[in-house]
């Protein structure tokens, strides 16, 4: 998996996950709801980016665990009425950057200031770029 339980509760508003998982309500997090939304999140990527990465991606590029993690809170936020979840503007931005790295027009690891924000996270700019060393 590009991201986890963890990193979703990092990113996100306290009790965000467990809001929108806690189907049984007894104030801890659906591990199976939060596991599926992550692997449907992870599948997206790997559809999207096939075409021009190897994928599934290992390691996983930070902007990689990023986007997941945005896409894993926008699956999750679908099934509640939450409100600290992603923002639509940050949910678009994230699919206008999945689509711009599958059309080329992005690099993982060589992305602006302007793309780093969009995950809210530092990119490794010594590692692996994920590209398999294509340069693409």
């Amino acid at each position: 998996m590009y991201s986890t339980m963890d990193d979703l509760k990092l990113r996100f508003a306290p009790g965000f996950v467990t809001a929108v998982s806690d189907d049984d309500a007894d104030g801890e997090p659906n591990t199976e709801v939060v596991t599926q939304a992550i692997a449907d999140a992870d599948a997206e990527i790997d559809a999207r980016l096939s075409p021009r990465f190897n994928v599934p991606f290992s390691p996983v590029p930070a902007l990689v665990a990023g986007i997941s993690s945005t896409l894993a809170a926008r699956n999750l936020a679908r099934r509640s009425a939450a409100s600290d979840g992603p923002s639509a503007q940050e949910i678009t931005a994230v699919e206008r950057l999945l689509t711009d790295l599958a059309e080329g027009r992005a690099n993982l690891g060589q992305l602006s200031g302007a793309a780093r924000m969009i995950v809210s996270i530092p990119l490794d700019t010594e590692g692996d770029n994920g590209d398999g060393g294509t340069g693409q």
